[in-house]
């Protein structure tokens, strides 16, 4: 059995717009040390699952997306297929870090919200000629097209740096040798840094792949060598921003999980899985935890369990886990009001969190929060101002986007700050007293289709029934 207390590894989620290359750049890293008879190998095993669907451009993303409806996927558009061809999360253990895939889609935003809270560090990816394309359209500030196309590249951006800042995001421009090198660069990354704004922290690197000789790489192991260009490849920053993250874990503090999603059918030896992330703390085999919220008999109630085993992604059986980690975890002894039950007699709620059992936590459907107007600008305050009790709105809870109704608005003026009360329908949360306030994220979506959703820091104070 592995001890990971010694080898903790940095989680990396790659992010951004469909076609920029996401898959490729996850198999390419994870692939890079393999022999060429390795690679080889394990391309003709590639080609022979695959058949008549397999295309010559997308040999790295191969390695990744591994869903049969996601490597079935034909494209005959000239850029690509219009929803990506990644359909779900998929978590690829590269060695000295966890990488994290996402898809672009707009069909995908539930996945891909997922993806985004598995990781603490970000890997924007949008294809240069897409930042050209985007320069384009706006030549006319109201072409309806340069909206769209905003929202479609930059929304999951919004979100990352409202919940993150930049201090841990990586921002790759690819597919740098399919454009007019230094020029197109340096249009791209202007139009980019009018969108999101200058920031010393941002590190922008371009870079390229080539399916035909997987050693000519751009940016990725290889440096771009040019007199304009003195900065870092993607694994130089990544091993840099690894440093950043094992700074920042929360091994310390009390124990906090979420739910990520269960196995379709019970791994041998191991029986029913369920993935997890650690958000802060640490657990090893044996520990009893408190599960919440989960339906019992269609009501939603607690239990308490014992870890019976856990394994890393690549199904390696593990003793413990620490913060920032994802887990595979099999229950047993299950508990609820004194009485042991079988896991069949349990629906554990995809917005259910892990903590010690020991912890006092609060559940419920109805939310209380706060906005925080200092940290808002003038025309973000118009909109929560505008606001009205029974609006919809959307709350982001571990990955999960919920649907939430205001059913009380009020204005704190002392404080100067927005307490906004929401229910949630036909679904709970929970979370332990002691990990209050929360912050979290409130999106307040437009009636007009060419207005971007804005998004809002959202301090959760209360969770009642």
């Amino acid at each position: 059995m592995k001890n990971t207390e010694d080898t903790q590894k940095g989680h990396f989620v790659f992010f951004g717009p469909v076609n920029a290359g996401k898959s490729s750049m996850i198999g390419y890293i994870k692939t890079h040390d393999l022999t060429d008879v390795e690679f080889a190998n394990k391309v003709e095993k590639i080609k022979s699952r695959i058949g008549k669907y397999y295309q010559q451009r997308r040999l790295f993303s191969y390695f990744v997306d591994t869903a049969k409806d996601e490597y079935e996927k034909s494209s005959e558009a000239e850029h690509g297929d219009p929803d990506g061809t990644s359909k779900y999360v998929h978590i690829k253990d590269a060695g000295g870090y966890v990488l994290v895939d996402t898809p672009g889609g707009s069909r995908y935003v539930t996945q891909r919200y997922k993806g985004l809270s598995l990781a603490n560090i970000g890997v924007f990816t949008i294809e240069i000629k897409q930042l050209l394309d985007l320069n384009t359209y706006k030549i006319d500030e109201k072409n309806g097209k340069y909206i769209t196309k905003m929202k479609e590249f930059f929304c999951s951006w919004f979100i990352w740096q409202k919940l993150h800042g930049t201090k841990n995001t990586i921002i790759l421009l690819t597919k740098y040798d399919q454009c007019n090198g230094q020029e197109d660069y340096e249009t791209a990354k202007e139009a980019l840094l009018n969108i999101i704004g200058e920031d010393p922290e941002h590190t922008i690197i371009p870079t390229s792949l080539d399916t035909n000789n997987r050693a000519n790489d751009i940016n990725v192991f290889t440096p771009l060598v040019c007199d304009w260009y003195n900065g870092k490849t993607i694994i130089q920053a990544i091993e840099e921003k690894k440093q950043y993250v094992h700074c920042n874990d929360i091994n310390e503090g009390e124990l906090l999980m979420f739910y990520n999603r269960e196995y379709d059918r019970p791994i041998l030896g191991a029986g029913k899985i369920i993935k997890w992330k650690v958000k802060s703390g640490s657990i090893n085999t044996g520990n009893k935890i408190t599960i919440a919220p989960v339906l019992i008999n269609n009501s939603y109630s607690k239990v308490i369990a014992s870890i019976k085993s856990m394994q890393d992604e690549n199904k390696e059986a593990i003793s413990c886990a620490f913060a920032g980690e994802i887990v595979n975890i099999a229950l047993s002894n299950i508990v609820y009001e004194h009485k042991t039950i079988s896991k069949d007699k349990i629906d554990i709620s995809n917005t259910a969190i892990i903590t010690a059992n020991t912890s006092e936590i609060k559940m419920g459907n109805i939310i209380i929060g706060a906005i925080d107007l200092n940290n808002c600008n003038e025309s973000e305050k118009v909109i929560l101002f505008n606001s009205k009790v029974n609006q919809q709105i959307n709350l982001l809870w571990f990955g999960k986007m919920l649907v939430a109704i205001v059913i009380s608005y009020e204005r704190e003026p002392v404080e100067n700050k927005i307490i906004l009360t929401l229910k949630i329908e036909n679904k709970q949360v929970a979370l332990p007293e002691d990990f209050m306030p929360q912050k979290t994220l409130l999106q307040f979506k437009s009636i007009d289709e060419l207005v971007l959703p804005t998004n809002f820091d959202y301090i959760v104070e209360d969770i009642v029934e």
